[in-house]
Order: structure tokens, then C-alpha cells, then sequence
């Protein structure tokens, strides 16, 4: 029994798409997740200021679909997606009491989230390009 499922992962592997698939998940999901303890920890030793529990999905979602379009080959498609994140984020800055320092932290965690998804889109880009 263990022969035959064994025979199976060997041949599932030895797919070129599903290696392909599986490294685009494993690389996008450890960009989109790992990611936001990265850019937590960077902001909780540089700024203080509480955070909606959005947001946290937001910078989820946005590392997730940076590290999908680096993965593509469509880099400079990946400013838009800061782009977005910047017009939205203008009207909240004038809803908020102190806009100086909630600028500067939304700022400072979009570029760390930024390079953080583009980091490990860059890493994964590598892996598929030499191992695959």
C-alpha cells in the first residue's frame, strides 16, 4: 500500500506544473502570512499605535498578490497595487486624530510589506527559474 501512494507522489512530482503550482503556493503563502509578523514586529519596536484588525488582511491580501505578480514576471504591475493602497489610505489620514504619526506608520508598513512581498517573490522567482 505505502509502494503505491508512494508511486503516485513520485509521479505527481515528477509533473513540472505541479512543482510549479506547489512552489507559487508555498511561496505566496509564506509572503502573505509571514510577512505580517515581519512588519508587526518592525512596528511595534519603531511606532506605537493600534491597529484595526483589517488591516491585517488587507497587508495579507496585498503581500499575497505582489509575490503572485513578481512570481508572474509582471513586476512593475506591482506598484498599482501600492498605488491603491496609497488613495485609499489619503482619506483615512484626515479622519484620524494625529495624521503626522499615522501617516508615518501606514507609510513605514506598506514599504516594509511592500519589500517583504517582493523579497520572497523575488526568492520564489529564483526557485522557479533554477530548480524547475
Amino acid at each position: 500500500m505505502c509502494a503505491i501512494y508512494g508511486e503516485v507522489l513520485g509521479q505527481l512530482f515528477a509533473n513540472e506544473i505541479i512543482l510549479k503550482a506547489l512552489l507559487a503556493v508555498v511561496v505566496i503563502t509564506a509572503s502573505a502570512f509571514l510577512g505580517h509578523y515581519l512588519v508587526v514586529l518592525v512596528l511595534q519596536r519603531t511606532l506605537v499605535v493600534k491597529r484595526e484588525a483589517a488591516s491585517k488582511w488587507i497587508g495579507v491580501f496585498e503581500r499575497a498578490i505582489i509575490t503572485l505578480l513578481v512570481l508572474a514576471g509582471s513586476i512593475s504591475t506591482t506598484v498599482f497595487v501600492f498605488a491603491a493602497k496609497v488613495a485609499v489610505m489619503h482619506f483615512r489620514v484626515k479622519e484620524h486624530s494625529d495624521p503626522k504619526s499615522f501617516t508615518e506608520y501606514v507609510l513605514l508598513g506598506t514599504l516594509i510589506s511592500y519589500f517583504v512581498a517582493l523579497l520572497f517573490g523575488f526568492v520564489g522567482r529564483f526557485f522557479w527559474r533554477t530548480l524547475l
